[in-house]
């Protein structure tokens, strides 16, 4: 099976490897959250030029560093594999500059205030990767890298008295 060497996709990428990082974890979620797209991606009937404009079109403004490695991940039909080279790239990244990429899904978009609390909790060693989920009615889920899960979330509380009720 084909692999990316990702230590020399960091080493390509120097003082842009964080971007890169945050450009493929934000195709990569896209992908996730959307099986058609996934599907067609994979698809081996559909032109690799064809899977490109469609990456191209749901991230515009991307690096060209970025459209490269998708570029070479749908020739070489390695694109089935772009949430494992994120989740491995981005450890990668976290390890080499000393910092960690922890995930905050909120219920509505952010304000300012909000997202310099978390900035304050954590200092200058965490990079959050900020989504948003309105089923989760309000408050937000903090995710880390290490695996750790808060969720602070009115959908998680219901779930909660739930659980409690029915036991």
């Amino acid at each position: 099976m084909k692999e990316m060497d990702l230590d020399r996709l960091l080493e390509i990428s120097g003082e842009r490897a964080e971007a890169l990082c945050d450009e493929l974890y934000r195709i990569s979620y896209l992908v996730k959250q959307n099986y058609e797209l996934m599907s067609a991606l994979t698809d081996p009937k559909l032109a690799g030029e064809a899977k490109k404009k469609v990456i191209g079109d749901l991230m515009p403004g991307a690096s060209k560093i970025f459209s490269e490695v998708i570029s070479l991940m749908i020739d070489q039909e390695l694109i089935k594999e772009l949430d494992q080279v994120s989740v491995d790239f981005t450890l990668l990244v976290a390890k080499k500059m000393n910092i960690r990429f922890d995930e905050v899904i909120f219920s509505e978009k952010p304000g300012e205030d909000i997202l310099n609390k978390f900035k304050k909790i954590a200092g200058d060693k965490i990079r959050y990767r900020i989504q948003i989920d309105p089923t989760l009615i309000g408050g937000f889920i903090w995710k880390t890298m290490d695996g750790k899960v808060m969720n602070a979330s009115i959908k998680g509380r219901l779930s909660q008295i739930r659980e409690e009720i029915a036991a």
